[in-house]
């Protein structure tokens, strides 16, 4: 399967991101494949949105460090980023002239603006604490017909192997496992149209990456 990726240029990319931000640091990190496992996730995103076939206006929701911004302007005529933090997102917009990208310093909370064919939401649901908030927040501002797709951590035995390995710290604001954000998802009234996993589907996922669509299948 083709896809739409664009991963930006590792020296740029160290370039324009500072070092000990944790919304970064894995894409750039020193080890080859650690910046290759969390860039794959993005890759697998861009070609669940490609199988999909869908087209037209994107909110990247929290996407704030900005990495997934180049493929999704290469795919959807209109992106629209929002997040509290969006000055690394507006380094790299403005780095790679990416025209049809406008970002919004915004609480998702806010009402929405329009509504959107597509709704990233990459590795953004477990930070939040409650997941009714920002559920409804991604319902309000999905079209009809439109699609969501997430990618998110499974923090399984493998995944607390991997942080040991690597010397880092759960972050703090993980409260939730892909398990347990899905079938929120679910009850919420979305159902799972496309779905993979990276390292390994089945034997040894650490991140869940699925497209969805809302009300009945």
């Amino acid at each position: 399967m083709s896809d739409a990726f664009v991963e930006i240029p590792q020296p740029l990319y160290r370039q324009l991101t500072p070092k000990g931000d944790e919304r970064t640091d894995l894409y750039r990190s020193d080890n080859a494949g650690i910046r290759w496992m969390f860039w794959s996730r993005l890759r697998l995103l861009a070609r669940l949105i490609v199988h999909s076939g869908v087209k037209g206006a994107c909110l990247d929701f929290g996407g704030g460090s900005g990495a997934f911004l180049p493929t999704l302007s290469s795919v959807f005529t209109q992106v629209d980023c929002i997040d509290l933090d969006t000055h690394l997102a507006r380094g790299i917009v403005d780095s790679l002239s990416l025209h049809n990208v406008r970002i919004f310093e915004t609480n998702v909370r806010e009402p929405a603006a329009q509504q959107y064919d597509a709704i990233v939401a990459a590795d953004v649901l477990e930070h939040f604490k409650e997941l009714d908030m920002p559920i409804d927040a991604i319902i309000r501002r999905l079209k009809p017909d439109g699609m969501l797709f997430t990618s998110l951590p499974t923090e399984t035995t493998l995944y607390e192997v991997i942080r040991f390995v690597m010397r880092k710290q759960k972050p703090a604001d993980h409260y939730h496992t892909a398990y347990a954000v899905e079938a929120r998802l679910r009850k919420a009234g979305f159902h799972r149209v496309l779905h993979t996993a990276i390292p390994v589907p089945l034997l040894a996922p650490l991140f869940l990456i699925s497209a969805w669509k809302y009300g009945k299948s």
